[in-house]
């Protein structure tokens, strides 16, 4: 990032507000900033959450809870300006992703959107499951997606179809860590419903379980 983003980050972190007298009130909707308007006025990190900076983009989400519209937001840090919004179910309890020219969206409530960096929208789905937690597949760069309850799934980052579903039945289940083509999980049964706690490792082409460990006190 060039020196002028940086200096612009770091006023906005510091509660500049350029000349206006703008106060955020989280009892309201955040009010909607349209496309081409100055945000720096406007800025506020209780409205506008999970902050991501690409390039020199700032990606936000707005977190209106009991009313009003959210949106995901792309904000330019050499201009100060609004590059464009994308409305959305609900709000997100984590950052986007990126990956090259693709953008991933998951509300706390399992709405997934993938968009360009353009903010144009390629596909979305409603996830089957509750939500918990999101990561890149580093051998392919397919989307990982945790459950709170069956495992994790993985999709198809081009078009969203499913590809694998990982300990159905796990409960609390991670992310896996990825070793070359192993994968290492926590909390992976091999048992469904099992409720101890293991720790598993997993060849990721034959997706065969190397090892199993169990964990006490976890």
């Amino acid at each position: 990032m060039k020196l002028p983003q940086l200096l612009l980050l770091a006023a906005i972190l510091s509660g500049y507000h350029c000349t206006n007298s703008w106060q955020f009130d989280p009892s309201v909707p955040y009010p909607v900033l349209q496309d081409g308007d100055y945000w720096v006025d406007k800025f506020h990190e209780g409205g506008l959450q999970n902050s991501l900076i690409y390039e020199d983009k700032l990606f936000c989400n707005t977190i209106n809870i009991g009313s009003g519209p959210n949106y995901l937001y792309c904000l330019s840090l050499s201009t100060g300006k609004v590059l464009w919004k994308y409305p959305v179910k609900n709000y997100a309890a984590d950052p986007v992703i990126i990956h090259k020219d693709k953008l991933v969206y998951v509300s706390y409530v399992g709405d997934l959107f993938v968009l360009n960096l353009s903010g144009q929208l390629l596909f979305e789905q409603k996830l089957s499951y509750t939500y918990s937690g999101i990561a890149l597949n580093p051998i392919n760069s397919n989307l990982l997606i945790k459950s709170a309850t069956s495992g994790v799934f993985e999709y198809n980052l081009e078009n969203g179809a499913l590809i694998h579903q990982y300990g159905e039945g796990n409960i609390g289940m991670t992310l896996p860590v990825f070793n070359g083509q192993k994968m290492i999980f926590g909390n992976f049964s091999a048992i469904a419903g099992d409720k101890n706690d293991w720790l598993t490792c997993m060849d990721y082409v034959s997706k065969k379980i190397l090892w199993q460990t169990s964990c006490e006190n976890t």
